[in-house]
């Protein structure tokens, strides 16, 4: 398997879990996904992921970034979401493997780091397994615990095991 199929499948199990994240959140008020518990509300993290994949994904294409509005409704976060959950999908199959180590120059205010291609594809999962770590905290607070996001239960549903416990 490839790096750019490992890449793939990480990406596959990153999009099915903030699925279910999304899934469980629409069962959610407004009023309750805008509810900050500890240092964030569940529309916010929400927000925050997705802007944070659209960002990563325009310094992959070597697009300039504009901030995404605020969504009136999480349907409407979800649609979008979907758009750029499709987009990586064809940037990845498209990529070919020798540019994963492409260094592209990021900018954090004053200071200009770099990483290569490959570096930034994994902050995007990285970055939202911790965010969904805060998520299942935020959103069982709340009374709308996250089924179980472990990657092995992605893993055997993908091809076609049964997981032998309850999520």
């Amino acid at each position: 398997m490839s790096e750019r199929e490992r890449l793939q499948a990480l990406f596959a199990y990153n999009a099915y879990a903030n699925r279910l994240a999304l899934d469980t959140a629409a069962r959610m008020s407004d009023a309750e996904l805008d509810r900050p518990v500890g240092h964030a509300a569940t529309r916010g993290l929400l927000q925050h992921v997705m802007e944070s994949d659209a960002w990563l994904l325009a310094l992959v294409r070597g697009a300039s970034w504009q901030e995404l509005p605020a969504f009136p409704t999480l349907a409407a976060m979800c649609q979008y979401w979907d758009g750029i959950v499709a987009d990586m999908q064809a940037l990845l199959a498209a990529l070919p493997e020798a540019d994963l180590a492409r260094v592209i120059s990021v900018d954090f205010g004053d200071h200009r780091l770099n990483y290569t291609v490959w570096e930034i594809l994994m902050q995007t999962s990285q970055h939202a397994i911790h965010h969904r770590g805060e998520l299942s905290v935020v959103m069982t607070s709340l009374g709308y615990p996250l089924p179980t996001l472990d990657i092995m239960l992605f893993f055997a549903d993908r091809s076609g095991q049964h997981w032998p416990f309850d999520t």
